[in-house]
């Protein structure tokens, strides 16, 4: 009897009694019933009536890298490349016809920084493959045209080609320095020895091939390309070896 009343006091087994009165039954709590629909408060939504989170999706590849590769170079062809000369400082007061107002609201410009040479396009800095493939057309088939005359400021323009640095600089066919009137280098002369004296020439190794036409000067500047002067000298040391 006594290891029964033992057992029983124990917190861990306790024995089930089938004869309980009928009045504890009645006084039990019944569970928790849900709120009627008229008593949610306005605004509220039930856990069965929230959006499901979408979970979360691996990146997707590309559509436009998805085009045809041929379709992908007529984009890039005519996002990057622009039907104007993209002016690299602001042009001689020759471009505007005399000193007009629109030439010096334009130099006001470039002075205050409001105009800038023109940088690389938003696409190539899209991706990797896209810069690949859009770079190189942006340098090699727009017309970069910069003024030399005394008035323009051509730091800007050595500046510029520093930032883009060597291999872009190669890949341009079509940069040049740029005057609307045919009688200027007879006129000043001292302005085209200042292009030919620059750094664009002797520390880029720039080569000059000048153009006169009738109503312009025109003098494209090529990189990687060995001049005149240069062949010369490696003409003149080869026989000197000999």
């Amino acid at each position: 009897m006594d290891d029964t009343l033992e057992r029983y006091d124990s917190a861990v087994e306790l024995p089930f009694e089938n004869n309980k009165p009928e009045e504890e039954a009645m006084t039990t709590s019944p569970p928790p019933q849900a709120p009627h629909e008229e008593e949610r408060s306005p605004g509220s939504i039930t856990t069965s009536e929230q959006e499901p989170q979408q979970p979360n999706r691996p990146n997707q590849p590309s559509r436009l890298l998805s085009l045809p590769p041929e379709l992908q170079l007529l984009i890039w062809e005519s996002t990057v490349i622009s039907p104007e000369p993209l002016h690299l400082n602001c042009p001689c007061d020759s471009s505007y016809g005399g000193w007009t107002d629109e030439y010096y609201t334009d130099q006001a410009s470039w002075e205050a920084g409001e105009k800038e040479p023109p940088w690389q396009p938003s696409l190539t800095r899209v991706c990797r493959s896209i810069r690949a493939d859009a770079l190189p057309i942006f340098y090699k088939y727009n017309r970069f045209q910069a003024g030399y005359c005394y008035e323009t400021d051509t730091e800007i323009v050595v500046d510029w080609l520093k930032v883009i640095g060597e291999e872009n600089r190669k890949l341009m066919r079509g940069f040049y320095f740029w005057d609307a009137n045919c009688r200027h280098d007879a006129n000043c002369p001292k302005d085209l020895k200042r292009v030919q004296r620059s750094e664009v020439v002797r520390g880029m190794c720039g080569v000059l091939e000048s153009e006169y036409g009738e109503e312009y000067c025109k003098h494209a500047v090529r990189f990687g390309v060995k001049g005149e002067d240069e062949e010369l000298e490696g003409l003149e040391g080869l026989f000197e070896s000999i």
